[in-house]
């Protein structure tokens, strides 16, 4: 068989599969109905969990936004834990402190964002933990729909919304298509029983359950405290894991202010791969990452053989029409359709975006180190 023959087999495997798994995240998607919450008085006790490292331009919004919840509950805290800002951050977050009787301060004892979250949740007092970053804005009903849903449907672990904000550039347009996409990837994955994705920025979950696990962040990898955090609840019981749809829950957060910020920080992000586990999240990964090196392989030899051209265009056009038709149904719920026509032109830049992460994954070292 020759190569052209062999890129036709895989390229129709490719996008049957990829296919599929779109599929089931659409079905996964319109399965979960829109909450709405109740204006009710709530009793559970929350503990919002903030840990931060150098966010002296962000942190004063995030505090602001955090106190003016609108949430009436038997106790209610925040905890800010500074894992060893060097820019202010921490005087200023020390300022704020004296005049918000809510608020608690901690100084984390080691480095990095997993020890951080720990010695918050060790000492939060609150049943349903709530763990947000630094950089993010919050809906004035946010923690009261993440409260209510608690109390309405008993979850272990809840998976709120987030969204990005949208500037002008292409570049971020390209940042908020990203997210866009995990956001439909992470509640479809939910709809049909096999959660594989969160984001530690917008997450709720029972106290009582993470302290039933030994390591539920996997200390050994400087990123993913979210994702395998929800392995751990997964392998307890998926389907005490929900997620929140909800206008009223869409947490705000910023993306990276240049290319070389965002490229270092997916890679990071990627280098917590080799710890996954669970087979859901390693079958789409595996997907994912194979369909955008059969286009990136493709794009960069047709310079050689015009022959590759119709299955790469299988290829990106099952993928292209597939993605569209996905975020179709998801982009509204953020938004964002607006931005549907840039789908066709960020399949080819994702693709190669997605087939450099990879690669890093060969050179982890330079991103276990801690902050």
């Amino acid at each position: 068989m020759t190569f052209y023959h062999w890129f036709w087999l895989v390229a129709i495997i490719a996008s049957l599969l990829y296919t599929g798994l779109i599929l089931f995240f659409f079905i996964g998607w319109e399965r979960i109905k829109s909450f709405r919450p109740q204006q009710k008085t709530h009793h559970t006790k929350v503990s919002v969990i903030v840990p931060f490292h150098n966010e002296i331009d962000k942190i004063k919004d995030c505090i602001e936004s955090l106190t003016h919840q609108k949430i009436q509950t038997t106790y209610f805290e925040i905890i800010l834990v500074d894992d060893h800002s060097t820019d202010g951050s921490s005087e200023l977050a020390s300022q704020i402190l004296c005049d918000t009787p809510m608020l608690r301060y901690m100084q984390n004892i080691t480095r990095g964002k997993k020890s951080a979250l720990e010695l918050g949740i060790s000492i939060a007092q609150g049943e349903l933990i709530v763990t947000t970053d630094a950089d993010c804005i919050y809906p004035p009903n946010w923690l009261a729909t993440l409260v209510d849903y608690y109390e309405t449907h008993q979850p272990n672990l809840i998976i709120g919304p987030l969204e990005l904000k949208t500037g002008n550039s292409f570049f971020q347009k390209f940042q908020a298509m990203e997210y866009l996409s995990l956001m439909g990837s992470t509640a479809g994955a939910v709809g049909i029983g096999r959660p594989i994705l969160c984001n530690g920025a917008n997450l709720a979950f029972k106290k009582e359950v993470y302290q039933q696990f030994p390591d539920p962040f996997k200390r050994q990898y400087t990123s993913g405290d979210d994702v395998f955090l929800l392995h751990n609840f997964k392998k307890r019981e998926a389907t005490k894991i929900h997620y929140l749809k909800s206008h009223e829950a869409v947490v705000l957060t910023s993306g990276a202010y240049g290319i070389k910020e965002f490229l270092k920080q997916r890679f990071r992000w990627t280098s917590k791969a080799p710890g996954y586990k669970d087979t859901d999240t390693i079958i789409t990964a595996t997907l994912v990452y194979g369909i955008s090196v059969l286009l990136t392989f493709g794009i960069m030899v047709i310079p050689f053989t015009n022959s590759i051209l119709k299955p790469l265009g299988l290829i990106y056009g099952l993928k292209t029409i597939g993605d569209c038709w996905f975020f179709y149904r998801v982009m509204p719920f953020f938004g964002k359709k607006n931005l549907l026509w840039l789908v066709p032109l960020f399949e080819v830049i994702y693709a190669f975006y997605v087939t450099a992460s990879g690669f890093s994954v060969l050179f982890t070292s330079s991103f276990r180190k801690k902050r």
